[in-house]
């Protein structure tokens, strides 16, 4: 088992609700068939993604996915069991940075969801807050919850994207009034931060989410996934 801290919200068969951070409650919330776990895991070493390899038995391309640094394209691989979910999130805009994306992997199974990350990722906070406040969110089916948490990263994008479109008109408004280099190269990066937050993260399918409802218990074997490119977002 992994040292990283791990997360842990578990409704029993029952309807009970735990909030732990002990991996026996993460054990005993597995082998529930009738209840349902969300695991959020910070991870940025292979000893971090232990429990991946270890617990769940994920795909090595998954959990290779999961420790890299590298910012992939948003996509959904299906492996049978559970689906494979890379997301892009944004965190905080400065107009003299060029803006980065944060890249947030879900692993979606019958029973279960699994976010990794490799920095806090306020969207998630803020769905885990609205959670404790209101445990009902946390009694629907585990691609409910999913689409909640993508939900909530796609509303952090919406003041970002406007705050680089104030900037990008800001900037536009100055160099007609006195052309300078400088300003040039503000323009142009608040141009590729513009383009980094119009992408998007991907919205899983209806089809695909409750598709993975009937799957098994979190093992997998090593199979070739289908992969599919998701450009749009959940409205």
């Amino acid at each position: 088992m992994s040292k990283v801290p791990v997360r842990i919200v578990y409704r029993s068969g029952e309807g009970n609700l735990t909030w732990a951070e002990d991996d026996d409650v993460l054990r005993q919330a597995l082998v529930d068939g009738d209840g349902f776990v969300w695991l959020d895991l910070t991870i940025r070493t292979e000893e971090d993604a232990s429990v991946l390899r270890d617990v769940f038995s994920f795909h090595e391309l998954t959990i290779e996915d999961c420790v890299s640094p590298r910012v992939d394209p948003a996509r959904i691989d299906d492996y049978q069991d559970y689906l494979f979910l890379i997301v892009q999130a944004l965190t905080a805009y400065d107009s003299e940075r060029e803006l980065e994306p944060v890249e947030v992997d879900f692993f979606l199974g019958r029973t279960y969801i699994v976010s990794c990350h490799r920095e806090p990722i306020a969207a998630i906070e803020h769905f885990r807050e609205r959670c404790q406040r209101d445990e009902r969110l946390l009694r629907h089916t585990p691609d409910w919850v999913l689409h909640g948490l993508i939900d909530a990263i796609v509303d952090e994008y919406l003041p970002i994207v406007d705050a680089v479109d104030d900037t990008i008109d800001k900037l536009e408004e100055e160099i007609l009034e006195r052309p300078d280099t400088k300003l040039m190269r503000h323009i142009m990066l608040a141009k590729r931060s513009s383009s980094a937050a119009s992408g998007g993260p991907p919205s899983p399918s209806a089809k695909s989410c409750s598709g993975c409802r009937g799957g098994n218990s979190p093992t997998s074997s090593a199979r070739t996934p289908r992969s599919t490119t998701a450009t749009s977002s959940i409205t």
